[in-house]
């Protein structure tokens, strides 16, 4: 959970008394670095030298030491180019950089006490998508009620006014479906004022009518209303209409892999990220740094520009030779000031550069608008537009990455293909569009009861493949004959209104009982053709020793 400003200030105050703990050892490295070099005229400590004055100018001011920061800064500047033109200091810059090496010294020594910068926002916790559906007592509410719980809503009925308003005022829910024909209803502006004021307008309301005139909608847009859904209820529509209302407050958390490797900034990073709810995997060790990627899954990609083992252009260049890391944006932070060198590295495939110091809410908003374009472009490449699950091709590609996840860490998978029962009727009896609706409604339920660990993807028309990482086999089929029993009780409708239900049949099997990626979806699939030949409606398992 994400720390309150208080906290927030508390924990930087803390890193900032521990960095400048530091500085006494730091500066001592230093005077001994440039001592060596002076005395010897040996590259190698000048070469450190300047790699911890980059270091220093970066996370002075962040830690609330700014003049660290600026002579900092102008002891790289005086000697890297020197050092990239393979040019020794002459006696002048030998001059000048022990004056401001004094110059640093001094400013840790003298410093006020640090200030914590304004805390960013905390990120509100994820709300349970609470539904109260408000009505009369007749069968339209407990059906619908009963089909909105099949969809892992947590719906609470009502028939009382008062009773609505205790409960809104107690825990106010994501929506409020109120039937405005009910005869509690009464004048519909006053209750939605009652419910609106109960929940402090934290709740959408959705009205819910018998008739669909324009005076009556304006009545109810007047009153702040949400959406509008005309009965007899379309369940698909009014899912729809759930999701878009409600889905915004279960955002994943942004993931975020941070390289650099001073511990201070690196620290000072990554709590900053953790604030906000971002998920966040620091690298110390380049070695490890593709296998990590491969298995964090990073949506961005921070870096510093100077690295003793590499520096952060050359890290850009080898995470782009990986055609899987080819669209994750990489963001450069660092001390570098020279736009020359900056627009040098943004060239070598890099999407933004940050300038050290930068405030915790600056930083914060830069990461979040690359990811939220990445995330868009991602969905548009990745997903099928009619259910927005995994298309076909990104599919097979997160089954090949879980098996080597699974073979790296020694685990398992269930692997489960899933196909809806004699969708060609459906098709035939009550039009296409009705099956694509048939599609989303699988889709969606499968969105809602399975783990957001889990991979769902359209395989295929009406076909359906998932995977269900560290899910033994019997788990697995627990919970899919749960989803097919739940799937198989959905009232579909069609444009005459015609009202009709449909089942699903599924095989599994698993992973490495089944070796390779290839052999477990060829397992699935003659699991699925079992179940089909069985009766449908069911789910049949394959192993490995099972004979053809």
């Amino acid at each position: 959970m994400s720390a309150n400003p208080r906290q927030f200030a508390d924990k930087l105050r803390a890193l900032s008394e521990q960095y400048a703990n530091e500085l006494p050892e730091k500066f001592s490295r230093l005077e001994q670095l440039w001592a060596d070099f002076t005395s010897s005229g040996n590259v190698a400590p000048l070469r450190e030298f300047i790699q911890q004055c980059h270091v220093l100018a970066g996370s002075g001011s962040t830690f609330g030491f700014p003049d660290i920061t600026c002579a900092a800064r102008e002891l790289e500047q005086l000697l890297r180019p020197l050092l990239e033109e393979n040019t020794l200091p002459g006696e002048k810059e030998i001059r000048q950089a022990g004056d401001l090496l004094r110059t640093l010294t001094r400013a840790g020594a003298h410093s006020p006490p640090p200030v914590a910068d304004e805390a960013p926002a905390p990120t509100p916790p994820a709300r349970e998508v609470r539904v109260y559906l408000f009505g009369d007592d007749s069968p339209l509410h407990h059906e619908l009620g009963t089909q909105l719980g099949q969809f892992q809503y947590h719906v609470t009925r009502f028939t009382d006014t008062t009773a609505l308003h205790d409960a809104v005022a107690r825990q106010a829910p994501a929506i409020v479906v109120l039937d405005r024909d009910a005869p509690a209803a009464g004048n519909l502006a006053i209750l939605m004022d009652d419910i609106n004021e109960a929940s402090l307008g934290e709740t959408c309301v959705i009205v819910l009518s018998g008739e669909d005139t324009l005076a009556l909608r304006l009545e109810a847009a007047r009153a702040n209303a949400c959406a509008w859904v005309t009965k007899p209820v379309n369940i698909a529509c009014m899912v729809d209409t759930i999701d878009r209302l409600a889905t915004p407050t279960h955002r994943e958390p942004y993931r975020v892999m941070v390289v650099d490797d001073d511990p201070d900034t690196r620290n000072f990073i990554c709590f900053t990220l953790e604030q906000r709810g971002m998920h966040v995997f620091p690298v110390s060790r380049l070695d490890d740094i593709l296998d990590n990627m491969r298995d964090f899954s990073p949506e961005l990609v921070l870096t510093d520009l100077y690295m003793p083992k590499c520096t952060g252009l050359e890290l850009a260049r080898v995470i782009r030779q990986h055609e899987e890391f080819l669209g994750i944006p990489i963001v450069y932070l660092s001390a570098e000031t020279d736009i020359h060198k900056q627009v040098m590295a943004l060239s070598e495939g890099a999407d933004d550069f940050l300038t050290k110091p930068i405030a915790p809410h600056k930083l914060i908003a830069r990461i979040a608008n690359r990811i939220q374009r990445y995330r868009g472009l991602s969905a548009l490449l990745a997903h099928d537009g009619l259910t927005g699950l995994l298309n076909h091709t990104t599919f097979k590609e997160r089954l090949q990455g879980e098996a080597v996840r699974a073979d790296r860490q020694d685990s398992f998978f269930s692997y489960i293909m899933l196909d809806i029962d004699h969708f060609k009727t459906v098709n035939d009896t009550h039009g296409h569009a009705t099956g694509d609706r048939v599609i989303k409604n699988l889709a969606r339920l499968l969105s809602r009861r399975l783990r957001r660990s889990d991979i769902i993807g359209r395989y295929g028309g009406e076909e359906f493949a998932i995977i269900l990482p560290d899910t033994a086999i019997e788990d697995a089929v627990r919970l899919l004959d749960r989803v097919r029993e739940d799937f198989a009780q959905l009232r579909h409708r069609d444009d005459t209104g015609s009202e009709f239900q449909v089942t699903f049949s599924a095989g599994i099997a698993q992973y490495p009982d089944f070796a390779d990626m290839q052999k477990v979806h060829t397992a699935a699939d003659r699991a699925l053709y079992a179940a089909k030949e069985a009766g449908r409606n069911r789910v049949v398992v394959r192993h490995s020793g099972d004979d053809d």
